[in-house]
């Protein structure tokens, strides 16, 4: 696995080796070309990820990062907000996380 873009001082940006920006490259959870500014992962069996999205992968749903999933309630149906796209839910995750002190 490598990282591209600026370093987000991430455990990944210290274990892993920085890549270049896959310019053009299709991000595997939204489905929206990198492009020169962003910031992401490079898995190691090839696919590319936004850093936002790559978080949203790992740590879940809008509603699960809220505590309002069927993990967390039973028989709940909450997801993303299905008005924002994928990348708009994986930042909008990422910006939980954030409020809650969970990530930097």
């Amino acid at each position: 696995m490598k990282w591209f873009g600026k370093n987000w001082h991430a455990p990944i940006c210290d274990q892993c080796p920085q890549g270049p920006v896959p310019v053009g490259e299709t991000c595997n959870w939204c489905e929206e070309k990198i492009e020169a500014q962003d910031n992401g992962v490079v898995y190691s069996h090839g696919p590319v990820a936004h850093r936002n999205c790559f978080l949203r992968q790992i740590n879940g749903s809008v509603a699960h990062v809220l505590k309002m999933c069927s993990c967390y309630v039973p028989g709940a149906s909450e997801d993303d907000p299905p008005e924002l796209t994928k990348r708009e839910s994986a930042n909008l995750v990422v910006d939980i996380l954030r409020e809650k002190g969970e990530i930097k």
